[in-house]
This record gives structure tokens, C-alpha cells and sequence, in this order.
């Protein structure tokens, strides 16, 4: 037998929290994947065919109902996951390291939803900062294994190359970005001078 199985740990086995908290918050990841899924489409939009705007929008809108049904999702995860804690460990929070990034991962998502509420930030920001707070979500999901490698929930160690795997998306991502940064900047710009010529014309 693989030496790296190990018999299911108490806090996992005979608790109905298992089949609650775990559905609940893979759910949520799932649902804010989707979500990066369509930013990555607003931002290749803008590099790609900067005059399909109704394109850009109806991908905006959809991104913006993403997450927040994503960000309920991910609390209701939280809250149910305090409750299995309270459980199984005598208490509702911990401070751990999978615990806190769930909460930096809910608060990054808070965020984005207020500032475009606010409308601080219009659907590009959205879309940039949609795609900078998945990397929140995969920290809690990888990182707190693979990365850290402690705390309460790390149960899944292994010999892997997670780290670098993520480390080359963070570079075509971090490229990806500044392309798309760019083309909006360049958008923009043509869309504010064109007023300025029809006015010089008339």
C-alpha cells in the first residue's frame, strides 16, 4: 500500500458537517472559478476586439451576478465550516491558516462588490480585480497545503510542483494583464478623442 494513505482522520469521519460545509464551499469555488473564467473574457475582449462592446458588457454583467452569488456561497461556506469546528474542536475560529484565508478570500470579494457598487471601479476593474482575488481562493485551496504546509486543515501533503505550476500562470497572468491593461488604456483614449475631432470638424 501507497505509504501516504493514512486512515481518515476524526475530524472527518461520522460527522453530517462533512456533507454540508464541504459541498458548500467547493460550490463556491467552483462558482467564482466561472466567474475568472468570464474576466479573463472582458479583458481578452478589450485586447482582442476592443469594438465589440455589447460583448464586453454582456460578459460584465453576467460576472457581476457571478460573484455575488459566489461571495454567498463563500460565507455560507465559512459559517457552516465554524460550525463543524465548534464541533469538533470546541470553537468556533481558530486563527488557522485555511480559516484565514478564507476570510481574505470573502473580504477581497466584498471588496470588488462594494467598489462597483460605489462605482469606484467601472466592468474592466471589475474583471482585473475579479481575476487578482481568485489567486485569494487558490491560496486557501492550495497554497494553505502546499504552500504553508500547516495548520489544522492541511490534509492533503504530497510530493508535488504545485508551487511552480503557479507561479508560471502567475506570469502569463500577470502578462496577460498588463496587455489588457494597455489595450483598455488604448480604447479609452480613441474613445475620448473621437468627440474632440467630430467637434473640430463641425
Amino acid at each position: 500500500m501507497d505509504g501516504f494513505i493514512h486512515p481518515v482522520m476524526p475530524v472527518l469521519a461520522g460527522t453530517p458537517w462533512l456533507a454540508i460545509h464541504v459541498p458548500i464551499i467547493v460550490i463556491s469555488y467552483s462558482v467564482l472559478a466561472m466567474a475568472t473564467g468570464l474576466a479573463h473574457m472582458v479583458v481578452g475582449t478589450a485586447i482582442f476586439a476592443p469594438k465589440r462592446g455589447d460583448l464586453s458588457a454582456r460578459f460584465s454583467q453576467l460576472l457581476y451576478w457571478y460573484l455575488h452569488v459566489g461571495s454567498i456561497l463563500l460565507i455560507t461556506g465559512i459559517l457552516t465550516g465554524s460550525i463543524w469546528a465548534a464541533s469538533s474542536w470546541g470553537r468556533y475560529w481558530g486563527w488557522d491558516p485555511k480559516e484565514v484565508w478564507s476570510l481574505v478570500a470573502f473580504l477581497a470579494y466584498m471588496a470588488i462588490l462594494h467598489a462597483r457598487f460605489d462605482e469606484q471601479v467601472r466592468a474592466f476593474g471589475v474583471a482585473v480585480s475579479s481575476i487578482a482575488a481568485f489567486w485569494t481562493i487558490l491560496m486557501t485551496y492550495l497554497g494553505v497545503n502546499y504552500v504553508l504546509a500547516a495548520g489544522l486543515h492541511s490534509y492533503g501533503f504530497g510530493s508535488s510542483n504545485m508551487v511552480v505550476i503557479l507561479g508560471a500562470i502567475a506570469a502569463l497572468e500577470t502578462a496577460f494583464l498588463a496587455a489588457g491593461g494597455l489595450a483598455f488604456r488604448r480604447r479609452r483614449r480613441s474613445a475620448e478623442e473621437q468627440p474632440e475631432s467630430a467637434a473640430a470638424a463641425a
